[in-house]
């Protein structure tokens, strides 16, 4: 799959449609929810590879690393070259991430389960930010 992209994936082996052209519209429909329901799966597994890396290459050195390009920054420009993006937009990649596999694990199942889309997992980790948990605090 890596070579030759999303566009050589059959459609029909990840329950998608594979005769749009002909297929009902409540069947559209479907594989419209369905698609976005693979999209937010895909979003999940870039946050768990996220976090993951920040496990790998941040978490051993957070007590004792003092640089001014620290392991979280140095974490995010390796996003931010692979994704081609602003070094900005792979930290909030990589705050996202730790986000939900710290302090939101439930919806991070959401988005994996395609319950939840992935443009308000952003917005629902900045809006509870500065919520504490009770419990251990």
């Amino acid at each position: 799959m890596r070579d030759g992209g999303w566009a050589g994936v059959d459609a029909g082996s990840v329950g998608l449609l594979t005769d749009h052209v002909a297929a009902p519209v409540n069947a559209l429909l479907g594989n419209m929810v369905h698609a976005a329901a693979g999209q937010a799966f895909l979003e999940w597994m870039r946050y768990r590879d996220a976090g993951e890396l920040h496990r790998q290459l941040v978490v051993p050195h957070e007590t004792s690393d003092r640089r001014t390009f620290d392991a979280t920054m140095q974490c995010a420009a390796r996003i931010a070259v692979t994704h081609s993006i602003s070094q900005g937009a792979a930290e909030r990649i990589v705050d996202t991430a730790i986000a939900l596999r710290d302090r939101l694990p439930k919806v991070a199942e959401c988005l994996r389960d395609g319950k939840l889309a992935p443009r308000y997992v952003r917005l629902i980790v900045e809006r509870t930010d500065l919520v504490l948990d009770r419990e251990n605090s």
